[in-house]
């Protein structure tokens, strides 16, 4: 599809929940994932760059509108660098998506594991930014396990997010 037209839905989609949330007095943000879809060609992102993003939100010029980086997806589709997205977005970013693959797949691995996202970069970029909202594992690759060996898991994983939130904190 034409990119302006689907911008232009976008927005009028957008605009419209946003003022209704606004009427209502939720205190809510709707934060727009970056994407992709699977094609012939492979991966094709949807929304994967700093650039796309800002454009939508500021042409639906609302406060309820944010970001969600899915890490995982931003490494599959190569679009904006980890760095540029997060910086492009800057305040706009107000949630994460943290997951890794190996950079075809959403494998939705830990981080740290075997996957290939570059997580100094992320880190450094949300440090940056001064980012401190939230902060979601999406990691639903990793609880085939029995469960003592998914308790494990977990003290590990708890051991990841202090470290992560330790470096974008410092």
């Amino acid at each position: 599809m034409d990119p302006e037209y689907l911008l232009n839905k976008r927005v009028s989609v957008l605009k419209k929940l946003c003022a209704y949330i606004e009427s209502k007095h939720y205190g809510l943000t709707i934060c727009i994932e970056n994407l992709y879809q699977d094609s012939d060609q492979g991966p094709l992102p949807i929304m994967a760059t700093a650039d796309e993003m800002t454009t939508l939100i500021h042409a639906v010029g609302s406060n309820h509108l944010g970001v969600c980086l899915d890490t995982g997806h931003l490494n599959i589709v190569k679009g904006d660098t980890f760095h540029d997205f997060i910086i492009g977005c800057g305040p706009h970013l107000q949630a994460l998506h943290i997951a890794d693959n190996l950079g075809f797949d959403d494998d939705h691995m830990m981080p740290y594991g075997k996957g290939n996202v570059n997580w100094d970069e992320v880190l450094d970029a949300l440090h940056a930014i001064g980012y401190h909202d939230f902060f979601n594992l999406e990691i639903p690759g990793e609880s085939h396990v029995p469960l003592g060996i998914l308790e494990k898991k977990l003290d590990y994983l708890k051991i990841i997010c202090d470290y992560m939130t330790q470096r974008i904190e410092d």
